[in-house]
């Protein structure tokens, strides 16, 4: 068990950083991101975004950095706990928004809390918490799944259908599958439960939409090739 004291290693900051907004990063992320040896993610390029805003005279290399994604992180993370177990501070972020939350970074975490290595979360921009508080449906027990499987969504999702539970449930959809997927969503919860669907959030082209999955179907059915590009995320509220 790690109980938060300082050692000789370095520390593991888990560094939240804006879905799009830049000016949703906090001011504790900024400090944690310009003080670190090393970086872990998904993009190089994210990473200069946000250092070229709020820390410009830091001078970052690829050299510092080791870039990850889901299919390479558990062959990254022993690199990374190394330059730890050195003594050196390491940040870990993701493209967008809070790592680990359908994005790479668990896996890192696990690795560092097993050599007993300090593990720090810097809270803050997470989509589906922004979604559901923008929902305003009542502060029930909710399920996030993130992706919905590709195979097998039907016996998935069985286990969140009443009278099993009756909380809130959120996904993330992708452009490419939300007609789709959000009639099969339809048809496994009923049309006339309400739903909230947001798009792009705190982006330029963000949009919300609350109404029962029936019209919501509809809707994005209307929708031309370039109102469906973008980042989605439904709250599908709760059986009463």
């Amino acid at each position: 068990m790690i109980d938060g004291s300082a050692g000789s290693e370095g520390v593991l900051f888990v560094v939240a950083t804006p879905i799009g907004n830049l000016g949703d990063i906090t001011l504790r992320a900024i400090d944690v991101l310009k003080g670190v040896d090393y970086y872990a993610g998904e993009n190089f390029e994210s990473l200069l975004r946000i250092a070229s805003r709020f820390f410009p005279d830091k001078k970052i290399s690829k050299r510092n950095f080791f870039k990850m994604n889901q299919a390479t992180e558990r062959k990254i993370a022993p690199k990374i706990v190394s330059v730890l177990q050195k003594g050196h501070d390491v940040a870990l972020l993701t493209d967008a928004g809070t790592p680990s939350i359908s994005d790479p970074g668990w896996m890192v975490a696990d690795l560092a809390q097993k050599r007993g290595i300090r593990v720090v979360p810097i809270p803050g921009p997470s989509a589906f918490v922004a979604a559901f508080s923008a929902s305003g449906f009542e502060p029930a027990p909710f399920v996030f799944i993130g992706f919905l499987p590709r195979k097998g969504r039907a016996s998935f999702l069985k286990k969140y259908a009443p009278p099993h539970f009756r909380g809130h449930f959120i996904v993330y959809v992708s452009p490419h599958r939300l007609r789709e997927e959000l009639r099969f969503l339809r048809d496994f919860f009923g049309g006339e439960r309400e739903a909230f669907l947001v798009k792009e959030l705190t982006k330029v082209y963000e949009r919300y939409w609350r109404a029962p999955l029936e019209e919501l179907v509809k809707k994005v059915y209307s929708f031309d090739e370039h109102e469906s590009k973008g980042e989605w995320v439904l709250v599908i509220r709760g059986n009463k």
